[in-house]
């Protein structure tokens, strides 16, 4: 049904209102006064400029006399010369310009602008909304010339009609209009008759174009730009008085009519819609109507194409229409607050139950008959646990008792009863052993020692920044993938089957050179590369330094994957309690006369939930202490708790005085206070500053200190020289004798519970410290304002339970009145997402297709299989994957639901200048392998900073438009084909790789990354791009990465990219390099010529003869070699160096190459010059590279022992490229020439052992 009723309602005063509302007044448009509109127009029209003279369609000059005609000086050259503040100021052209408007017969175009230099002639024409809007010619006569030749064409003839005012365009009573002067121009020098239409006094004859092409000329207090937005204001009030009826019967196509001029006018122009004052409601407007049109004609289409096309008009009119329903429905919500008289309920205290310990097993091993139970020692209770603490000291036995919080009677019961640990004893221990064993992989990987490898510490190692780029490495467990790695050359991995001898598989598969970068931290620049056992044995002391940065990391992994279970009613409970280890969800069951392993109905289910949550409670408090304690002693651990538990054990410790006070901040100096000891007025007082991972202290007068990423160091050297003493601590030597009195006199649980719920009250209006909580009192009284503060503050915590107070308030600054009204709109949302995964699990079963590409193994392929077999098998390999698939999910849906809410662990923290700006979804750790789909989530992730992805997956495209804050993206192995539009609203971007993905850019799109300003990583490394992406406006890039993208050209916009330091454009079709890419192997940003390559253009079939000499000039000048043509064939020696030589030379040079070659000691030299074919100068300069290829080597032949060595000690160097190394070669020779006649030689022999 199409939509053909009338509008009931005044549109036409409506609309007319909106206009007088949205735009600026004549007076304020015509003003000096800076505006965003006019700014918005003029810097299209300098960024058009200089994005033309780069691209080659405006030249210098033009471009100067463009700068020139904005008012800016002819020598700011480049856009980053230019600063807000002269594209903000009004324009006013300069002295050397004349300024025109485009006159047509007796008609002056509305914004067709002509500017021409006094001097020279040049002139320009300005037609904006034009793909290429600035027109240069060398004068008026072949501005002119270009009018004809547009009246010819039909179609540019009306788009050049379109830039006149509509009563100007069709025949007058009078006189004839723009279309037939162009008619009548466009025939010149034949006669044109006059039509039926045609005016009383027009030329019924000849229309020269010298005569009736003309320019208007404008008076130098007109500023052109101001004139444009004058223009545009003038069609919107225009389409409102002539389309627009007042008798309520505005149909479609006059609200088409009445939108789309002034819509089309915002597209022309761009960015003008970001600066349009209300232009959010015109946008939306237009939108609800498009999409109601391309409703209209998806129901009346007539075939695919005219339906395809409705649609399109739907999804841009429904984008479009996106803020006008953000305003609809807006109130203001009120906040409900306690009455004076009302008083806030006291916090309820619920001490942690004990841990019982649990129905009977097997009795622990080491029982004996010699000493009652009731008289064993601590130590005994602890050893008889059994074999899981056998590797255990007795100190770490201690540690483990201290951290689960379990006395001696428990263990004496736990005996009795003749039960294995369970519950947090038992997770304890499992934590304990882990740390335990990260530890001996450490200590044995660092001295070199054999240990057993597994696949994270080698997806690390590739991760390293000297793993060579390359190089992929694919990780195998017979046939199956583990993992996988690509590099960015399209070659065939390192292919390695996991276990014992998966190093040396390794080391035998990289090259010398690749072996050197890995280990350039073990080896010395100029030592020999030793053995291979030797190399093993290096490159497991690597591993061991990475395994000791990533320990943390390497901890959770492993305690994760111990977590992993396949207990439905386990895996229900870690959703209601996820800060629950499984072996305390274990024991809650058990007091429940419950396995794990029992299936229970959904009713049962709910029962035994409500049944648990109360005692859940009690257990996530006894977790949360035992994790604060633990974090006193495993190295492999941080917790914010344990920081907590330090700080105030201190303030407990003997000789602690009151006259120090410090305090831990968050984010500066002056942030909300985390954390305190002693009191607020002590005369000593250090800060301590939380920056992300760091600390950093500040002392009394506010001055930068101690900096450290241990909290331990940080607060042991914050404390003066006074308090050190008292406490009998060293700052310099002392932190292990400080971590040993720590863990030694830690508070005790009690009171460090009252520390942890004394700290969930601290906010920036209540400090428990001045209260009376400590002493039993009430809390200090508040003003009204400020408790309703309080209490939003609290509102927007119970949403988010992670935020600080610093981002709660910063919340609710951000929507002001509208903040429960977003809190209940976030609040909704979270349950349709929760229930969209719910969903979205349970369709595991329908997603059964995307197993249909497994296949067998060549040796299952040689067994002689039945059908029964093989359905057998493949039954197996579904449900295998129905697991592996289930699992994901419901990781990746929990993972969702806690970035939904700002939740993540400390190490998936993204912070930027030193705020904290959204945390990391990376699914390449959730799931290895494929992602067989990804949910539909269908709304604003905001708490997602990074997101990376890596295999095939169904609905990325989707997925990404949940991400729009986006601050790094990386996606590889996966197919795109298009550049997603999601990808170009992500403005915040900084990072953006994306490696195999089957990515092709079009005209269209190449220039959608000029959007992300703010980038500085842009790597589309193994893509078939075809053309380059234009880095034109990203003005901060510093990286980009355009290898294996079968580009022809190098990008457009290189020249203003100022802060780049690496460009890397090898392994493509480049046959011509400008001199603004050789320019950026100069740039450093110490100005100095870096000392490595930052430009990299191998493998490509560079033929351009300018470009190749200025390769050659850029070397010689730098010691730089940028390209060398490693395609090509090694040179056939000594033919090609004889010939084309005059026959007397012949058999000499010949002989002396033989003489050279035969030689051990000279050999060298002949293997060394077969690779000059790969350089520049093979190809543009070949006699000259023979003629000095023979000087070098009669240089070498006549060498005495002296020279000699010097020369092969530099042949040896093999890094070096030939082109480099002839030119070394030739200057020890001239310079070794030069140095007989001086007194000392430059070459010193090498000693030689002798007999005194």
């Amino acid at each position: 049904m199409g939509l053909k009723r009338k509008l009931p309602f005044d549109f036409k005063s409506l609309y007319k209102t909106y206009l007088a509302q949205a735009w600026p007044t004549d007076e304020a448009i015509r003003a000096a006064k800076p505006y965003g509109l006019r700014t918005s127009v003029k810097t299209a029209f300098v960024m058009a400029a200089f994005l033309q003279e780069n691209e080659g369609s405006l030249s210098l000059e033009g471009l100067q006399l463009a700068l020139l005609s904005a008012g800016l000086g002819d020598n700011q050259i480049k856009f980053d010369f230019i600063n807000n503040a002269q594209l903000e100021h009004s324009t006013r052209p300069m002295d050397e310009v004349d300024t025109f408007r485009l006159m047509l017969y007796r008609y002056t175009a509305q914004d067709l602008w002509v500017f021409r230099h006094r001097s020279s002639g040049l002139t320009l024409l300005y037609i904006p909304g034009n793909s290429s809007p600035l027109h240069e010619f060398a004068d008026l006569k072949a501005l002119k010339s270009w009018v004809v030749q547009q009246a010819r064409d039909p179609l540019k003839k009306v788009a050049l009609v379109a830039h006149f005012s509509k009563d100007d365009r069709e025949d007058g009573t009078f006189h004839a209009g723009v279309l037939t002067a162009l008619d009548g121009m466009a025939i010149y020098p034949l006669q044109h008759h006059l039509t039926r239409n045609a005016g009383f006094f027009n030329d019924d004859g000849y229309w020269d174009p010298a005569s009736y092409i003309n320019l208007a000329g404008e008076p130098r207090t007109i500023d052109p730009f101001a004139e444009l937005v004058m223009v545009m204001k003038q069609a919107s009030l225009a389409t409102a008085e002539e389309i627009i009826r007042d008798d309520a019967d505005v149909n479609r196509a006059n609200l088409s009519a009445v939108v789309e001029p002034t819509v089309r006018w915002l597209n022309q122009w761009g960015a003008l819609a970001l600066f349009f004052p209300g232009g959010e409601g015109l946008l939306a407007l237009a939108g609800l109507i498009e999409a109601a049109y391309g409703i209209n004609e998806i129901v009346d289409a007539e075939d695919p194409e005219h339906r395809k096309e409705g649609l399109t008009r739907t999804v841009f009119g429904l984008l479009n229409a996106l803020p006008l329903a953000f305003e609809v429905g807006g109130g203001k919500p009120d906040i409900n607050v306690p009455s004076p008289g009302e008083k806030l309920p006291e916090p309820v205290i619920v001490e942690p139950a004990p841990i019982d310990p649990g129905p009977g097993v097997s009795p622990a091993p080491g029982g004996s008959v010699d000493l009652p139970l009731a008289e064993w020692s601590r130590p005994r209770l602890m050893r008889c646990i059994g074999p899981s603490v056998e590797s255990f000291s007795e100190e770490t036995l201690e540690q483990v008792r201290k951290v689960s919080g379990i006395d001696d009677n428990g263990l004496r019961l736990l005996h009795a009863e003749h039960r294995a640990p369970r519950g947090i004893l038992a997770d304890t221990i499992s934590r304990f052993k882990i740390d335990q064993d990260l530890q001996t992989l450490i200590e044995r990987l660092s001295s070199g020692q054999h240990a057993q490898v597994d696949s994270t510490l080698v997806q690390w190692l590739t991760r390293d920044k000297d793993w060579p780029a390359d190089v992929g490495l694919r990780l195998m467990d017979k046939e199956r993938i583990v993992w996988e790695f690509r590099g960015r050359a399209s070659v065939r991995p390192i292919v390695v089957q996991q276990g014992d001898g998966l190093l040396q598989a390794v080391v035998r598969r990289l090259d010398t050179e690749e072996m050197r970068a890995l280990l350039a931290d073990q080896l010395s620049a100029k030592s020999l590369l030793p053995d291979l056992d030797t190399r093993v044995q290096l490159l497991r002391k690597k591993l061991g330094s990475i395994a000791q940065r990533q320990r943390t990391d390497l901890f959770k992994q492993r305690y994760l994957a111990l977590q992993k279970t396949d207990s439905e009613l386990l895996l229900t409970l870690r959703q209601e309690h996820p800060d629950l280890p499984n072996a305390v969800l274990e024991q809650m069951l058990i007091r429940e006369n419950l396995t794990a392993s029992q299936n229970l109905t959904l009713e049962e289910t709910k029962q035994l939930m409500l049944r648990l949550e109360t005692r859940a409670q009690e257990y996530e408090r006894s977790v949360r202490l035992a994790r604060a304690y633990e974090g006193l002693f495993l190295d492999s651990v941080s917790n914010v708790d344990s920081d907590t538990l330090l700080l105030h054990t201190v303030e407990r410790m003997p000789g602690w005085t009151r006259n120090v006070c410090i305090e831990v901040r968050e984010g500066s100096f002056n942030g909300n206070v985390l954390d305190r000891i002693g009191a607020k007025g002590a005369p000593q007082w250090r800060c301590l500053v939380k920056m992300g991972n760091r600390y950093q202290a500040f002392d009394t007068f506010g001055q930068p200190a101690h900096a450290a990423e241990n909290f331990a160091d940080a607060v042991l050297h914050a404390l003066p020289d006074t308090e050190l003493a008292a406490l009998r601590l060293h700052a310099d030597d002392g932190l292990l004798n400080f971590k040993f009195k720590i863990r030694q006199q830690a508070l005790p649980r009690q009171e460090l519970a009252t520390v942890l719920r004394r700290q969930e009250l601290r906010s920036p209006f209540y400090d428990p410290d001045d209260g009376g909580l400590k002493g039993g009192g009430a809390p200090v009284p508040v003003s009204g304002e400020e408790l309703t503060r309080v209490i939003s503050r609290l509102s927007v915590k119970e949403f988010y339970p992670y935020f600080t107070d610093a981002q709660a308030d910063e919340f609710l600054h951000r929507f002001g009145v509208g903040a429960v009204r977003e809190l209940d709109r976030l609040k909704a949302e979270f349950e349709r997402l929760e229930t969209g995964l719910r969903d979205w699990e349970g369709q595991v079963e329908a997603d059964m297709e995307a197993v249909d590409g497994l296949t067998l193994s060549e040796d299952e392929l040689d067994e002689d299989l039945s059908d029964e077999e093989l359905e057998a098998i493949n039954d197996e390999r579904i449900e295998e994957w129905l697991g592996t698939e289930r699992e994901y999910r419901r990781t990746l849906a929990t993972v969702l639901k806690k970035r939904f809410k700002w939740q993540g662990d400390e190490s998936e923290k993204i912070y930027l200048d030193g705020q904290m700006v959204g945390f990391r979804l990376d699914l390449t750790r959730i799931s290895p392998g494929r992602l067989y789909g990804l949910p539909t989530l269908g709304m604003r992730f905001s708490g997602v900073a990074s997101l990376e992805i890596s295999g095939e997956c169904d609905g990325l495209v989707q997925f990404l438009e949940a991400f729009p804050e986006l601050q790094t993206l990386e996606l590889s192995r996966v197919s795109l084909n298009e550049l997603p539009a999601a990808i170009m609203t992500m403005t915040g971007l900084r990072t953006l790789k994306i490696y195999n993905a089957e990515l092709v850019l079009t005209p269209a799109n190449a220039g959608s990354f000029s959007n992300l300003i703010h980038l500085r990583e842009l790597s589309l490394d193994s893509n078939p791009l075809g053309r380059p992406p234009s880095v034109l406006g990203l003005s901060e890039l510093q990286k980009l990465s355009l290898s294996d993208t079968r580009i022809t050209s190098c990008p457009v916009g290189i020249a203003h990219t100022p802060y780049l330091k690496l460009l890397d454009l090898s392994g493509n079709q480049i046959s011509r390099v400008p001199e603004s890419v050789l320019q950026q192997s100069l740039l450093s940003e110490t100005g100095k010529i870096p000392s490595g390559r930052n430009v990299i253009l191998d493998f490509n079939p560079i033929t351009d003869r300018d470009t190749l000499q200025r390769l050659i000039a850029h070397r010689r000048r730098t010691g730089i070699d940028l390209w060398r043509n490693s395609n090509a064939p090694d040179v056939q020696q000594p033919a090609d160096w004889l010939q084309g030589l005059p026959e007397q030379q012949m058999k000499p040079r010949a002989a002396l190459w033989a003489r050279l070659a035969g030689d051990p000691k000279t050999a060298m030299f002949a293997e060394r010059f077969k690779t000059l074919g790969q350089t520049p100068e093979y190809l543009v300069e070949r006699e000259d590279l023979q003629r000095r290829v023979w000087e070098v080597l009669e240089g070498v032949a006549r060498a005495d022992e002296r020279l000699q060595h010097h020369l092969i000690s530099l042949a040896a160097n093999g890094s070096k490229s030939p082109a480099v190394l002839l030119e070394e070669f030739e200057i020890a020779i001239r310079q070794y020439d030069a140095w007989k006649s001086m007194p000392q030689p430059s070459f010193m022999l090498p000693k030689r052992p002798r007999l005194e």
